[in-house]
């Protein structure tokens, strides 16, 4: 892979995090004319950070099970 297509890769990871913040994120995080966070108080902003970085830590769990499946099974392919 060269730069470019590490660089493009990340481009469209990137517009997919858009997406993401203009459709599910807005009906869950949108005030309107504001984000929630904006206006939490310190106390619940980060118990609100806290439940996502656990959410952050499920998800490596969850994708770190699925890739040692994968491995197991390319394991046992021909070399390619």
């Amino acid at each position: 892979m060269t730069p470019e297509q590490l660089a493009h890769g990340f481009t469209d990871f990137h517009r997919q995090c858009i997406r993401r913040i203009l459709t599910v994120g807005a009906d869950q995080y949108s005030n309107g004319e504001e984000q929630k966070f904006e206006k939490m108080r310190l106390h619940e902003l980060v118990t609100w950070a806290r439940e996502e970085a656990q959410d952050l830590g499920v998800y490596a769990a969850m994708l770190d099970i699925r890739l040692a499946r994968l491995e197991a099974v390319t394991r046992r392919l021909p070399q390619l």
